[in-house]
């Protein structure tokens, strides 16, 4: 790190009291267009972005204090007037402990939610792993292995995360298909978050009707929602995910179906998924 970067990662943190906490979170999933619409959100006038866009306090680093968190975002004398700021880390929706933190933390952000077909977003996860390197497994394999990796790590989730952070990442890592039961997940954040704090909407939707979903994203958040970004464009977009997968994605599919009826009911909507 230059020395200019280190200065002004130690003014940020000196200045924590003064900086703001988050107006917005968006909460996830992993892998369903949460860069596009966090890219959409901050090119609006009425937002001030974060240092960085992707913090993960309330999943792996939480143990750094709320000073810590608070570095990253900008001083409260940017925000007067109708102003907010927040932020997105994907994984907040999927750690058992993230709700529950939150609101210890004494904040009520409102918490945006994109939801993908999970068939098709484990695939996407699984490929983006494989291709770091940091999965060396097959599909197969890595699917059918799941739920006992799962299972044996799942008490380090409940632990410090500063004692923890290798077996946290391996359980947000290789949780393929337990990242897309997401009725489980948006009920342990419905359980403690204020009521209509939650935005709720599919990638597929942003993707086929972006301005709908922007609209309506502005609108949640409280601010102009005449307002159109210059730069609609998908962001973060891989072609390669869903190749030479066909079987699999039928597998998932099947997997997933009772999980997204439940959901669908729950919600009240459906989103075009399994097709």
């Amino acid at each position: 790190m230059g020395k200019n970067k280190k200065l002004k990662k130690y003014f940020n943190l000196f200045s924590g009291y003064h900086r703001a906490y988050p107006d917005f979170l968006i909460i996830g999933a992993q892998k369903a267009a949460t860069t596009s619409l966090f890219y959409y959100i901050t090119q609006h006038p009425d937002v001030e972005p974060p240092l960085k866009k992707e913090i993960r306090y309330f999943d792996l680093k939480y143990h750094l204090g709320s000073v810590w968190y608070r570095s990253h975002f900008p001083l409260k004398s940017k925000l007067k007037g109708a102003k907010i700021t927040g932020e997105k880390s994907t994984d907040y929706v999927f750690h058992p402990k993230a709700p529950q933190r939150i609101k210890e933390s004494g904040i009520q952000p409102k918490l945006i939610l994109l939801l993908r077909d999970p068939a098709r977003r484990a695939i996407s996860q699984y490929n983006h792993y494989h291709r770091r390197g940091i999965e060396k497994r097959s599909m197969q394999e890595a699917f059918e292995q799941e739920p006992q990796m799962v299972s044996d790590l799942y008490s380090a989730m409940l632990q410090p995360t500063v004692l923890n952070q290798k077996n946290i990442k391996n359980y947000i890592r290789f949780a393929y298909l337990q990242k897309g039961l997401y009725l489980k997940q948006i009920k342990r954040f419905e359980e403690v978050i204020n009521p209509g704090h939650l935005y709720i909407e599919s990638m597929e939707n942003l993707m086929s009707e972006p301005a709908r979903v922007v609209k309506e994203t502005y609108q949640f958040l409280g601010i102009d929602d005449r307002f159109l970004p210059d730069d609609m464009t998908t962001q973060n977009e891989g072609s390669y995910e869903m190749a030479n997968n066909n079987e699999m994605l039928q597998w998932l599919h099947n997997y997933f179906q009772t999980d997204n009826e439940a959901l669908f009911k729950y919600l009240g909507k459906r989103f075009p998924w399994g097709k």
